[in-house]
């Protein structure tokens, strides 16, 4: 398992977000990919089948534990009060995701602004 600081962010600055083609699931896929070595990449669909919409399908979340506190890494699932989630990868104390604006490295205490619900999930 690598850290943030094993990461070249560099090739993900450039990434864009793209609500059809790639959006934040896929973002994190491929970042926890980076971590892990473990590809689920296949699981972005499943768990998301509207991406568009942002909304994720609970029931598949099943190969999913949930976590009661992040671990280094995880998954984040960012829940706003409209019912859509965005998606990204808890690691050494903050979660990174892409937004419409590019990629961020934020705290979850600052992300509970616009995401007042954040759950943990370990594959």
């Amino acid at each position: 398992m690598k850290t943030a600081n094993q990461i070249d962010w560099s090739k993900y600055a450039r990434k864009q977000y793209d609500d059809d083609n790639y959006d934040c699931l896929h973002f994190a896929c491929e970042i926890y990919h980076q971590l892990t070595d473990i590809d689920i990449s296949d699981d972005v669909f499943v768990i998301c089948p509207n991406t568009g919409k942002r909304l994720v399908n609970p029931q598949k979340l099943r190969d999913y534990k949930p976590l009661t506190a992040p671990k280094s890494p995880c998954f984040a699932l960012m829940h706003r009060d409209d019912g859509k989630t965005h998606a990204g990868v808890y690691i050494d104390g903050c979660i990174v995701h892409l937004t419409k604006s590019g990629m961020q490295y934020l705290p979850p205490h600052l992300l509970s602004i616009t995401y007042p619900k954040i759950n943990y999930y370990d594959r």
